[in-house]
């Protein structure tokens, strides 16, 4: 993973302040903020999946012990495919030299492992539905992770809103966090809802349409205004009266 740090009197954020005064007073109270890339597509999605409506804590447990369920199992050499491009997968935890050896999530690992397992790791059965969808689409070719680097964003959100349970809002993420795309914006995230009724002292939470028409004055840089808004919330700036 690589992390990129937008400072406070970076040319960036001076532009967005620029065109909105009142997102000044966020950038005082937060200073830099930091943009941290996933790396690889395919973990970076199967990451996004477990985030789903869960606290960032719970998801980043749930990671965790899905990593190492992937680190106590191996690919059976030479094993018959079972169903469209999965393999047997037996778990060597004599071999391993412990318990809490991290393994690489990977789409045929994935796609091998049985419910059991995976629940094991704290996937709910919707969101291992998910993950197996993701797996068989990326294995069959039908999704190709790799390509997605070079088309627009509308393109990028048509090829992964075809895997079940991915809808917009992941896919944003992913275009922000393994893409690393400087002018994402979801409206429909609740954070950035939370942040922008903390910035324009709104008596309730602004509506998906309200926002995304708010976000305009941000371009071409909403990504960096949305980094920005999520701090809101964790610095807890929420639960502090904004000063007129």
């Amino acid at each position: 993973m690589s992390t990129i740090v937008f400072a406070r009197d970076s040319d960036m954020v001076q532009y967005i302040c620029s065109q909105d005064p009142e997102f000044a007073r966020l950038a005082d109270a937060v200073g830099d903020v930091c943009l941290t890339y996933r790396g690889d597509p395919f973990p970076s999605l199967v990451r996004s999946i477990i985030g789903q409506q869960v606290t960032g804590k719970s998801a980043s447990a749930t990671w965790e012990r899905l990593l190492v369920r992937c680190g106590t199992a191996v690919l059976v050499a030479g094993a018959a495919p079972v169903g469209a491009g999965t393999v047997a997968l037996v778990s060597e935890a004599a071999a391993t030299p412990g318990p809490q050896q991290l393994g690489t999530c990977s789409p045929r690992i994935i796609a091998a492992m049985d419910e059991e397992s995976l629940r094991a790791a704290g996937l709910s059965r919707q969101k291992i539905s998910y993950v197996k969808d993701l797996s068989q689409k990326v294995l069959s070719g039908e999704v190709d992770l790799e390509s997605l680097s070079d088309v627009q964003d509308d393109e990028v959100i048509a090829v992964l809103t075809k895997v079940r349970g991915i809808g917009v809002w992941t896919a944003k993420m992913y275009m922000i966090f393994t893409l690393g795309r400087f002018d994402v914006f979801a409206q429909s995230d609740l954070g950035l809802r939370k942040g922008a009724k903390w910035l324009y002292n709104l008596p309730k939470l602004p509506k998906e349409r309200e926002l995304a028409e708010i976000s305009q004055r941000w371009k071409p840089y909403r990504t960096v205004a949305a980094l920005y808004l999520w701090q809101v919330v964790t610095r807890r700036l929420v639960r502090v009266r904004r000063s007129t």
